[in-house]
C-alpha cells in the first residue's frame, strides 16, 4: 500500500507528468488458441480489456457420427473478481451445412476449489448447461486435461479427457478422446 502527499506548490518532475496520462488507459488485448486434431477442431479467439471480454468459440467434429456435428457461442463476459464472471450471447448448433438451433445464454462461470472452472446458463428456451474443467499439470510441459459437460436440451452427458504436451510458447502436441467425436491426435496453435 503507498499513500501519495502533495505539498503546496508541488509540480511532479517531467518524467512523470509524460506517462501520467497512461495510467488510466483500459487497451484491449486479443489472443486465440486452435486446436486441430484426427477427429475434429475447436477454439477459441477472445478480445478484452481489465473488465469486458468478448469472446467466440468453436467445436467441429466428425469422427464417430453420422453427420459432422457443429457448435458455436458468441459471448460478453463482465469480469466480477478472480473467481467469479457473468456472462450473455449466442449458442448456435447444427449438422453439417444445417443450423438446427440458436438461443440466446445468459450465465457465469465460477472458479471452484482446486481450481476447476465451472460454467452455468440458461437459454432462451428455459434450458440449462453446467460444464466442469480442470488442467492437471503432470510436468513443467505436460499436463492431463478433462471436462464434463451436461446440457439439459439433449439430457445427456459428454465428456473429454487428453494430454498435451507444450512444444514452445505457441503449439503443443494433443491427444484426446471425445465421447461424441472418439480419439483423436493434433496440435493446438496459441497467437
Amino acid at each position: 500500500m503507498a499513500r501519495l502527499i502533495h505539498y503546496e506548490n508541488f509540480a511532479a518532475p517531467d518524467s512523470v507528468s509524460d506517462i501520467r496520462q497512461n495510467l488510466y488507459k483500459d487497451p484491449w488485448y486479443f489472443w486465440g488458441e486452435a486446436e486441430v486434431l484426427t477427429n475434429m477442431t475447436e477454439g477459441y479467439i477472445r478480445t478484452a480489456n481489465t473488465r469486458h471480454t468478448l469472446a467466440a468459440m468453436w467445436e467441429y467434429g466428425w469422427q464417430d457420427v453420422d453427420e459432422n456435428e457443429w457448435e458455436g457461442i458468441v459471448t460478453w463476459d463482465y469480469y466480477i473478481n478472480r473467481f467469479f464472471t457473468v456472462f450473455a450471447g449466442i449458442d448456435s448448433f447444427g449438422e453439417g451445412s444445417e443450423t438446427e438451433d440458436t438461443r440466446g445464454i445468459v450465465g457465469f462461470t465460477y472458479v471452484l476449489p482446486l481450481h476447476i472452472e465451472s460454467s452455468y446458463w440458461l437459454d432462451t428456451e428455459g434450458e440449462g448447461r453446467f460444464t466442469f474443467e480442470k488442467e492437471f499439470m503432470l510436468t513443467p510441459r505436460l499436463a492431463l486435461v478433462g471436462e464434463a459437460e451436461y446440457d439439459t436440451h439433449e439430457s445427456e452427458w459428454e465428456g473429454m479427457a487428453g494430454l498435451e504436451y507444450t512444444v514452445s510458447k505457441s503449439v503443443s502436441l494433443s491427444g484426446k478422446w471425445h465421447s461424441d467425436f472418439g480419439l483423436g491426435l493434433g496440435a493446438i496453435v496459441r497467437f
